[in-house]
């Protein structure tokens, strides 16, 4: 009888602690996708000044900004899949849905300074 009361005693301990560190891990996971929430809205929002910069008369089509505006793209691209897996699945939706309202002009590559911007062709 001891036994049984000393190993519930030590459970209810263990799944005090335990509960404890899940909501801690919990907090820090919300706090986490909170912040990658608001890198992807600026990420986006860089993107989107590029884009309109790279529209206006006097830069279009000017090779620089080009590239700029597409690897502006391609990191937006980056952030929203490394999020995925930390997103809560309401935020997975939202973003789902911004991705299909996007146009997705990365068919060719530019070359500034030796380097390749825009997505690989795949064959």
């Amino acid at each position: 009888m001891i036994i049984l009361i000393l190993a519930l005693v030590v459970s209810l301990v263990a799944n005090g602690i335990l509960s404890w560190y899940i909501i801690q891990i919990l907090k820090k996971l919300w706090t986490f996708s909170d912040g990658l929430k608001h890198l992807l809205k600026y990420m986006t929002s860089y993107s989107q000044h590029i884009e309109s910069v790279y529209q206006m008369d006097t830069f279009y089509g000017d090779d620089t900004l080009r590239a700029l505006l597409r690897h502006s793209k391609e990191a937006v691209k980056f952030v929203k899949q490394f999020g995925e897996g930390f997103m809560w699945s309401d935020e997975k939706e939202i973003y789902q849905q911004e991705a299909e309202g996007e146009d997705d002009d990365d068919d060719d590559r530019v070359n500034v300074g030796g380097q390749d911007f825009g997505e690989e062709e795949e064959e």
